[in-house]
């Protein structure tokens, strides 16, 4: 084995680590996922160059730049109407999946996650696989868009990227009308510190740092400053097109 070889080898299992180590952690930040796009595109090419005498190797090449291609070309296609009942159902069931996930300040994952990753990693979930299922291209750029631009409860709170719309504004989530709330729904403190999604039925899923998981609880609640603060109610705005 060359020198030259050698090195490409150990870069080639350093991305390996790399990949792995964007895949794993739980926290948001972009570097994150910047080394996860490099990793991968760097490590095509060096196993291209470095297995790319055997026969299999250059197929399974060739087939993933082919679906890279595709996908690329299905991302530019315009997008379609979308069932907004479907699409909110999906969200609650993919919130659930993170019910009792390990609590992580800036988590994202099933790793560890908190209150502003749940509600928007759920909904990231949602958008892509209706996307996928239903081949709709815009449903998926909205599920990119929401993966690589991080939202805070405040920026949810704040209508960021026009990503949310307000509902309503109340005294505390106690005292909120739930006939006008639909499932889906977010609750966004007005001070910006926590938020938390609508079930219905008066339940509700929050990342708890007191609890240090995912939980699920029901309205009202007398002694949780979460339910006895001025809040917000907050609409996904993917959720309010009336295009069923």
């Amino acid at each position: 084995m060359t020198k030259y070889r050698k090195i490409m080898v150990v870069v080639w299992c350093f991305m390996w680590l790399l990949i792995l180590y964007c895949l794993l952690i739980p926290d948001r930040f972009t570097y994150l996922k910047l080394g996860l796009i490099l990793g991968l595109c760097v490590n095509f090419r060096l196993t291209q160059l470095l297995f790319g005498s055997k026969v299999v190797v250059r197929r399974a090449s060739a087939l993933v730049g082919v679906i890279i291609l595709m996908f690329v070309i299905f991302l530019m296609l315009p997008g379609r109407n979308y069932s907004i009942s479907s699409l909110r159902y999906r969200y609650i069931k993919c919130l659930l999946t993170y019910k009792g996930t390990h609590y992580h300040w800036g988590g994202g994952n099933s790793f560890g996650i908190d209150f502003s990753g749940l509600v928007e990693r759920g909904m990231i979930n949602a958008e892509f696989i209706q996307g996928i299922s239903t081949f709709n291209p815009g449903l998926m750029r909205s599920a990119i868009s929401l993966w690589w631009f991080n939202r805070s409860a405040s920026a949810l709170g704040a209508c960021y990227r026009g990503d949310t719309s307000q509902i309503m504004t109340s005294s505390s989530i106690n005292s909120v009308d739930y006939n006008y709330i639909h499932p889906g729904d977010l609750a966004v403190l007005a001070d910006g510190v926590h938020v938390m999604a609508y079930l219905g039925k008066q339940k509700w899923i929050e990342a708890d740092p007191k609890y240090m998981c995912v939980v699920i609880v029901y309205a009202p609640r007398p002694q949780d400053v979460y339910f006895t603060s001025p809040v917000h109610i907050m609409r996904w705005s993917i959720l309010t097109k009336h295009n069923d």
